[in-house]
């Protein structure tokens, strides 16, 4: 299926199978972290809520606590605030029973504060009856319940705030402002209790009072640190919330200055309860409103940060999406983009898959891979254009071209350079051999012009060789018809003998030149011989050019395999090289055998020409004896019937060796005949390797070489 689509749309698949899972996986991760966000904020804020009526009660139940101990010990003047306390005491535990029903079980803080709640109860019915024990059991119930505060602070989280403002804020909410109270509280509960007594300070009251003294200052200095690190983040508060916290601070620091000069630094205090609670009570008081304060704005961080969260969810899905359709225009983009620059390479290919090489492509301006894979592809264009080019003008017969392999990789490069230097070699040795053949033929056809000018005059010398037996064979017949008449007639002895000197150094001479021509029919003819076998080496040599040819028509076969469609006219070549080989071996064969013909002719005219050498010399030797005879005769008439008779004999032996003489000429003249014909076969073969060898010649001129 993946085959059957484009880039586009595989890119568009894989961008669906990776971005949708993603995407889905992402918006859950989110929305847990919102989820956990959120639960972690909400509880911040359940803490909060729970922690409120809890900081109330501890406020009424210090109030409640120096009411009390004034009361037990006499003071009537603070009757109607010890009422308010109590009532204040009530709503508190409504407030903390609500937000315990709400949250407790949620916070985990269910079982601490039922006995709490108990606790307090029993102490509003019983602090009178409890005497001066009642101040203890005040002090003890407010430490449990700032132990509550500490607890919900830490089972919901505000002791844990990963953020600088609500952490400092939630830490001056849980401890620094509660803590402060306190301290202050059981300062002024105590100091109110010396009051109402006569003003005498005892020396364990001063250092309870110093110890105390010194915990104000540092839950001031707490609290004051608290807030400057809150407002580094969260500087928008500070107008809300630097005046109730500098307020605190002028409270404390005038509380302290009326402990240290009432207290302190005297034996019996000169201070009024009434004073004293008044003064004493506007710094717990402003601690309560610092808190009252703060609260609503640490809510406000904890809201603020749950509707972030929100919100965030909101724009983490919305740029999610923006991302998604982002990186999907994008990648749209970059495919078509991609597309558009593979969409000509792609055109390209399938022209060149069918053997067009009319492609053309534009200047790539691109920098990444797909131009790097454009120009890499023009460039091959371009070389198979060079090759192509190449491979054309050597098709054409331009051998010069020259063939620059790419790089040491380019397999066919190097093929057609090397196919282009073996085919100049070859043609250069196939020059070189034409070349040779042309002087060979050269001089095969001057041996051969000269053998037959040689065949001529031999055959014109045995014609004039049987002209002149027959004069020689009518000379005997003449001689004995003369010996006849002799033999008749001796009167006529004279004049027959004179005629028979004669007509006998006639036959001497005629049998000279007959003896004469021998020889030279026997020379030329061995000169043929030896120009036969030269023609025979030379017919070597051609056979030799014919196998090279043969092999050189081989390798260009090979070499036109190897370059496949581009060498088409290699095989071309390789099959004219072939045929022209082909044509050379049979006109060798026909040369070698016409010149094996000349030379067993040749073998045999020799044979006869000595033979008829011998039977020439001989019948001159019997002339000149018939001379000597003819001589003996002239001198001696009565020698007559004797000379006669030996001549009539010598004539009749001289007839038998003129017919001899005859009859090897004949044969001479026929071999003659015979080695005309066959110089003249050899004289067209010459003319046949003449003109294959002038073919040739054509054939390799349209050749160009390199020079």
């Amino acid at each position: 299926m993946l085959q059957r689509l484009r880039i586009a749309q595989k890119f568009i698949l894989m961008g669906a199978i990776f971005a949708l899972p993603l995407l889905y996986v992402t918006f859950q991760m989110v929305a847990s972290m919102r989820e956990l966000g959120s639960a972690f904020a909400q509880k911040e804020l359940q803490g909060l809520a729970y922690q409120k009526p809890v900081v109330k009660l501890i406020h009424a139940l210090q109030i409640h606590r120096g009411v009390a101990a004034t009361v037990l010990e006499g003071e009537t003047g603070l009757e109607s605030q010890l009422k308010t306390a109590a009532d204040q005491v009530g709503t508190a535990i409504t407030e903390i029973d609500a937000v315990d029903e709400s949250y407790g079980a949620k916070l985990g803080v269910v079982g601490s504060w039922k006995p709490l709640r108990g606790r307090t109860d029993t102490l509003l019915k019983t602090w009178r009856e409890s005497g001066r024990g009642m101040f203890d059991l005040h002090t003890g119930l407010i430490t449990d319940l700032i132990a509550l505060i500490a607890t919900i602070g830490d089972r919901s989280n505000l002791s844990f705030d990963p953020h600088q403002a609500s952490y400092y804020l939630a830490d001056a909410t849980r401890i620094a402002i509660p803590q402060l109270m306190e301290e202050m509280g059981l300062v002024r509960d105590r100091a109110l209790t010396i009051a109402a007594q006569g003003g005498l300070v005892r020396e364990e009251e001063i250092k309870s009072f110093s110890r105390n003294y010194a915990m104000v200052l540092y839950y001031n200095d707490r609290l004051k640190s608290d807030y400057e690190k809150a407002y580094a983040e969260a500087a928008a508060y500070k107008p809300r919330l630097e005046g109730k916290r500098q307020a605190v601070t002028d409270a404390a620091d005038s509380f302290l200055g009326s402990l240290e000069r009432e207290f302190l630094n005297v034996k019996t205090a000169k201070i009024s309860p009434t004073d004293w609670w008044d003064l004493s009570t506007r710094a717990t008081d402003a601690a309560l409103e610092l808190y009252d304060t703060t609260a609503p704005v640490l809510t406000e961080l904890l809201q603020a940060r749950l509707d972030r969260l929100s919100s965030q969810l909101y724009w983490t899905i919305g740029l999610l999406l923006l991302g998604f359709m982002a990186v999907a225009l994008s990648g749209y983009a970059i495919v078509r983009d991609i597309d558009d620059s593979l969409g000509g390479v792609l055109q390209a290919a399938q022209k060149l898959a069918i053997g067009d090489l009319s492609v053309s492509l534009a200047a790539e301006t691109r920098r990444d891979e797909v131009g790097t894979l454009a120009t890499a592809f023009a460039r091959m264009v371009r070389a198979l254009r060079n090759v192509a080019d190449a491979a054309d003008r050597i098709s054409r017969g331009d051998l010069a071209v020259e063939v620059k392999p790419l790089s040491p990789q380019d397999v066919m490069g190097s093929a057609l350079a090397r196919m282009t230097t073996n085919l100049q070699d070859q043609m250069r040795s196939l020059t070189d051999g034409i070349d040779h053949l042309t002087t060979a033929n050269e001089r095969i056809q001057k041996v051969v012009e000269d053998v037959a000018s040689g065949a001529s005059q031999a055959a014109s010398a045995v014609n004039a060789a049987s002209i002149t037996v027959q004069e020689v064979r009518q000379t005997a017949e003449a001689a004995q018809a003369r010996a006849a008449e002799v033999t008749e007639s001796g009167a006529r002895a004279v004049s027959i003998s004179a005629g028979g000197e004669k007509a006998v150094q006639d036959a001497v001479d005629g049998m000279e030149r007959v003896r004469d021509q021998l020889r030279l029919i026997a020379k030329k003819v061995s000169h043929l011989g030896e120009q036969s076998r030269a023609v025979a080496q030379i017919t070597a040599t051609v056979s030799d050019l014919a196998d090279q040819s043969d092999l050189l028509s081989v390798n260009a076969g090979i070499e036109a395999v190897r370059a496949g469609i581009h060498g088409k006219g290699f095989a071309v070549v390789a099959q004219e090289v072939k045929n022209l080989s082909d044509r050379s071996k049979r006109a060798t064969t026909q040369i070698a055998n016409i010149i094996a013909d000349i030379q067993k002719a040749s073998s045999d005219v020799i044979q006869a020409s000595e033979h008829g050498t011998r039977t020439a010399e001989a019948g001159i030797q019997q002339a000149i004896d018939s001379s000597s005879a003819m001589r003996s005769l002239a001198k001696s008439l009565g020698e007559t019937a004797a000379s006669v008779a030996g001549i009539t004999s010598s004539s009749e032996r001289q007839l038998v060796d003129v017919d001899q003489i005859a009859e090897a000429m004949e044969r001479i003249r026929a071999a003659s005949d015979a080695n005309q014909e066959s110089v003249n076969g050899i004289e067209e073969s010459v003319l046949e390797l003449v003109q294959v060898n002038m073919n040739l010649k054509d054939m390799v001129k349209r050749y160009k070489l390199a020079v």
